[in-house]
């Protein structure tokens, strides 16, 4: 049986379902779509969703909490949560205004992928790692556990409307997330808007 783990970036995949076709689909079960790419004698060894909780006015600010505190109680004993931090950036208007303004910036989200990742090849926790990703800040991880352990494969899956061929030209697989693959994960009580 090939042991198989998923490495989720949740504001990258979340961010990519915002697209109007996606937007009502945002509320993925990743339990349940991890099983949608499964291959025949393929079983998963671990799923590992890696997030933010936004903490100021953004517009989807209040949504995005409650997803995560949703998913943080997922019943499988195979699901882990791992939450990084958004923080204040001060930023510089570039059109015309020059005036500086106040952003917010998520951190620590790649590196704790590419951390996770390396633990896991080093724990021998996988077979093979997925990463659902379009993330190309998540190069040097691929590229790391490759060298390191050519006997394990690494591959990405690419959200919708996302672009990823610096990963796809490094990881031993690519595939895209479909639209049928979000419809058939989402919740049974599914939030829309």
């Amino acid at each position: 049986m090939n042991r198989v783990c998923f490495l989720i970036d949740g504001l990258n995949l979340y961010h990519a379902l915002k697209v109007p076709e996606h937007r009502a689909y945002r509320w993925i079960n990743p339990e349940k779509l991890v099983y949608n790419f499964l291959k025949k004698g393929e079983d998963v060894s671990e799923i590992h969703y890696f997030s933010a909780f936004p903490h100021w006015g953004w517009s989807d600010a209040r949504e995005m909490i409650q997803y995560l505190k949703r998913i943080e109680h997922l019943p499988s004993e195979d699901f882990f949560l791992h939450l990084g931090k958004f923080r204040k950036r001060r930023r510089q208007c570039m059109a015309t205004c020059r005036e500086l303004y106040i952003s917010f910036e998520e951190k620590e989200t790649d590196v704790n992928i590419a951390v996770k990742l390396f633990e896991l090849a080093v724990r021998n926790k996988f077979d093979t790692a997925v990463l659902i990703s379009g993330d190309s800040d998540l190069l040097s991880g691929i590229k790391t556990v490759k060298n390191l352990f050519p006997q394990k494969k690494v591959g990405i899956i690419i959200p919708p409307k996302r672009k990823a061929d610096v990963l796809k030209d490094s990881a031993d697989f690519a595939m895209k997330m479909k639209t049928i693959h979000v419809m058939s994960s989402q919740f049974e009580e599914s939030k829309t808007g």
